[in-house]
């Protein structure tokens, strides 16, 4: 199966949550696929007669990293900014910008209340997971 939406740039991060897996690219663009009917991509949501089967985090820049948990996905952009998306809502809820280069890697804790980020700055930040107010930032040299 080819990710056909991402053949014009780099997948960065895959996740599989449940039978569908969720990949980033580096143009920005997020796509749920749904593995039951491989090996087309799945909307996220349906606007009049238009299906949307993409996000688009452009502005951003790159997606560098995500990870989902019920309702909700991270997205770690290659510009140093995590934004938080409500997954039921289809709208991106917060924006964090607080690395001052790509982030690598985003976590969430099994409470649902952390997210944890590590960058190319070489900084580790744990921040309130619904708000995405920084609690701690780690210097990491």
């Amino acid at each position: 199966m080819y990710l056909t939406p991402h053949l014009s740039a780099d997948i960065n991060t895959v996740q599989i949550v449940g039978h569908h897996v969720i990949s980033g690219d580096a143009r920005g663009t997020v796509v749920l696929w749904d593995l039951t009917h491989s090996p087309s991509a799945l909307p996220w949501s349906k606007k009049t007669d238009e299906y949307v089967a993409s996000l688009d985090f452009a502005d951003y820049q790159g997606v560098s990293a995500l990870r989902v948990a019920n309702n909700w996905m991270v997205v770690a952009t290659t510009r140093g900014c995590i934004c938080l998306f409500d997954l039921a809502a289809q709208r991106r809820a917060r924006l964090l910008q607080g690395h001052a280069g790509e982030v690598h890697c985003v976590a969430i804790n099994e409470e649902r209340d952390l997210i944890l980020s590590g960058s190319r700055d070489h900084c580790a930040k744990v921040c309130n997971f619904l708000c995405l107010q920084q609690l701690h930032n780690y210097l990491l040299s």
